[in-house]
């Protein structure tokens, strides 16, 4: 679960890990079914201090929202492809309507030109 809040029923951390038990006898019902709880609040690292890829997508995670555009730290693929749905989310709705008519005419277009590359290579 992602949260932007203290939960007062988990610990004071960032993340917890929880897994589904019995109330009565303290057995795990299911040994493959875990909760994971992200408090964001006590996410306090700065960009600068985030070393691995995890610690980056916690940060983007909890700061998307005050970014104009994304810090050159984060440029990498995956970021870069989180921003774009970042900023498809904050389009007007007519603005989404053409963005995402632009998209579907982009897509069509290289599936076609995939298409007739295939064929000229089959037909040599």
């Amino acid at each position: 679960f992602l949260m932007n809040f203290k939960e007062d029923g988990l610990e004071s951390k960032f993340r917890t890990d929880t897994v589904v038990s019995d109330r009565d006898s303290g057995r795990v019902v299911n040994r493959n079914f875990h909760q994971i709880y992200l408090q964001f609040p006590y996410f306090t690292k700065e960009l600068d201090e985030c070393s691995t890829l995890s610690d980056k997508l916690m940060y983007a995670l909890k700061n998307m929202n005050n970014w104009n555009r994304m810090p050159d730290a984060l440029k990498e693929q995956v970021f870069s492809h989180l921003d774009r749905l970042a900023a498809k989310a904050h389009l007007s709705e007519g603005d989404r309507i053409a963005y995402d008519k632009a998209v579907d005419r982009y897509n069509v277009s290289r599936i076609v030109e995939n298409d007739i590359r295939e064929q000229a290579v089959a037909e040599g």
